[in-house]
């Protein structure tokens, strides 16, 4: 459904084929776009996806979704703090508890979309241009995992590791490393809209 949405989006503002970028839930929309679109993409950045499909491809993907597929069976007030300290271990939550009813509740969704969801990972290869995949040093080390794994399936791909950062500040430390690396990936494709 997501991936209809970005084609709509597309389409509507008369583009052919453009870059990509997605960060998070972002970039797990992003890469299902890039498998059912891969003609569209010029190039993709995708930060951080927290899924790359349902296969669990390794014992550390098998570990990460276990602990989410638990973490949103529980109550609100512990269920945040649990999928907070998945993604990146020891991250400070943020200060508004008013918040955890609506962040649970779109935590819960989103999760049950991806868990819903096919991906072929071999119509990724039909994606011939450049992807950038940053991660953050501090991350769950399954972010560096699934960015290694799709940069075997991506010809272009580079993999940046982000010293010093998680999956919550990777792009507001460092916004102007984080910008010059996705100008980087645009400017290696052959042409720009």
């Amino acid at each position: 459904m997501e991936a209809v949405s970005i084609a709509r989006a597309a389409e509507e503002a008369g583009l052919d084929a453009f870059d990509l970028v997605g960060y998070s839930g972002g970039a797990a929309m992003s890469l299902a776009f890039v498998a059912a679109y891969p003609e569209r993409v010029r190039s993709v950045t995708l930060a951080e996806t927290p899924w790359i499909g349902n296969d669990l491809w390794s014992d550390l993907e098998r570990s990460f979704v276990a602990v989410f597929d638990q973490a949103v069976t529980l109550p609100p007030v512990e269920l945040v703090p649990a999928v907070f300290d998945l993604l990146s271990h020891g991250v400070e939550l943020p200060a508004d508890p008013s918040k955890l009813e609506r962040t649970a509740l779109m935590l819960r969704t989103v999760w049950d979309g991806y868990r819903r969801t096919p991906l072929d990972r071999s119509q990724l290869g039909k994606f011939s241009g450049p992807a950038y995949l940053p991660v953050g040093s501090r991350s769950n080390p399954r972010f560096l995992a699934a960015a290694e794994m799709l940069a075997s399936v991506f010809p272009k791909s580079r993999v940046e590791v982000l010293d010093g950062r998680n999956h919550f500040d990777l792009f507001w430390k460092e916004p102007t490393r984080l910008a010059e690396s996705v100008r980087t990936t645009w400017e290696t494709t052959e042409t720009h809209s």
